[in-house]
């Protein structure tokens, strides 16, 4: 089995939550989650964070903490996501979103009510847990998980 890493952001503005929708060609098409993906050689999971973010919806971020880590996706080939609190820059047009065409087909701002009530099919029910928890305050900090960036060998994991 292989798993792969990915740096997620949850970002909170005005009490409501940033979720993307993943487009048909991509893993889970049409599952919505937070931003976020596979981290680049040399880059820190937060780095990767950010740098997704802006790159799925045109949005500047600053990770404030970590949140937690969930296993979503196929049973052989899962996905560990490892879930980062964020914020937004100041200045952000929060209603235009730039989302690259084939690779995310949809954003959204939700409350966590609308989360909670299933206003959009999640990639994995455990992100609600998160984003509770996220809600609550429930936010660690950014000192219990490792900053140094990623080699190669640490994106992906073959276990056996």
């Amino acid at each position: 089995m292989k798993v792969t890493l990915v740096a997620s952001a949850m970002v909170e503005h005005t009490g409501k939550y940033l979720l993307v929708q993943q487009a048909r060609s991509r893993r889970q098409p049409g599952k919505w989650g937070p931003p976020g993906g596979k981290p680049d050689v040399g880059e820190t999971l937060p780095d990767a964070a950010v740098r997704e973010t802006t790159e799925e919806t045109g949005l500047a971020i600053e990770i404030t903490g970590f949140v937690g880590i969930i296993r979503s996706g196929h049973r052989e080939d899962p996905n560990l996501f490892v879930c980062f609190a964020a914020k937004l820059q100041p200045g952000q047009d929060t209603e235009n979103l730039q989302l690259p065409p084939g690779e995310i087909s949809g954003g959204r701002w939700l409350e966590l009510a609308e989360i909670e009530k299933d206003a959009v099919t999640l990639r994995s029910t455990p992100f609600k847990d998160l984003y509770r928890r996220l809600s609550e305050g429930k936010v660690f900090p950014l000192e219990l998980v490792q900053h140094e960036p990623l080699d190669a060998a640490s994106i992906s994991y073959n276990l056996s």
